[in-house]
């Protein structure tokens, strides 16, 4: 008499593919924001959009430059020292750096194609899922606004890599705070902590201010 597994096969590698990804989130707490920034640069890297360039004209309106998605997310990455904890996507971030340096974007194709498997894995994943701009597309949005999206997706998902990257540095004083004796040193903390604290409520306050400009769905 044969019997069946009452768990077909499909249902059983979905939970072990969910059980991974759980194990992943413990493991790296910002994985989701990390892969979202890097999903942006490997699929619209090459992008243009506008952004002020901190000077005003002379009727005291910004000055708007223009510049690619790539060089947008390097740079507000880089200007806060954000580091990522995944190193495959470490490597495609420290690509963007390598050839922004010499005035050059990588192509989504340069990372389908790149000797790491890997990598290549990654890419392939990131270009074949459904395209940002569909939902809009379905409702008659065309590419004509194509910059104003990205641009939004990109500060989003900056910021919200921002903001859980600082999760993890309050949580890490947080646990010193409660080993340390030294009154000078705990001083000396609690006013990193205090420091940390009032910059997550601004990149909050950011991401939340992205997040009501225009929702993409």
């Amino acid at each position: 008499i044969q019997t069946q597994d009452p768990t077909p096969a499909s249902e059983s590698n979905i939970e072990t593919t969910q059980i991974q990804e759980e194990l992943q989130t413990m493991l790296r707490p910002s994985e989701h924001q990390e892969r979202d920034v890097i999903r942006l640069l490997v699929c619209y890297g090459n992008k243009m959009i506008q952004v002020e360039s901190g000077e005003m004209d002379s009727s005291n309106h910004p000055i708007m430059m223009d510049i690619s998605l790539a060089e947008l997310i390097v740079h507000e990455l880089q200007n806060d020292n954000i580091l990522f904890d995944n190193l495959n996507y470490a490597t495609i971030f420290n690509e963007f750096v390598s050839q922004l340096s010499e005035e050059k974007i990588p192509e989504s194709v340069f990372f389908v194609e790149h000797p790491n498997a890997d990598i290549a894995s990654l890419a392939i994943d990131f270009v074949s899922a459904p395209h940002i701009l569909a939902n809009w597309e379905n409702h008659g949005i065309y590419t004509t606004i194509e910059e104003e999206i990205l641009k939004i997706a990109a500060y989003k998902s900056i910021f919200a890599l921002k903001s859980r990257k600082l999760d993890g540095m309050i949580n890490n004083v947080q646990i010193e705070l409660k080993e340390i004796k030294n009154e000078a040193e705990s001083i000396a903390l609690l006013q990193t902590l205090s420091n940390l604290n009032n910059a997550r409520r601004e990149f909050k306050k950011s991401l939340g201010w992205w997040q009501d400009v225009k929702k993409i769905n």
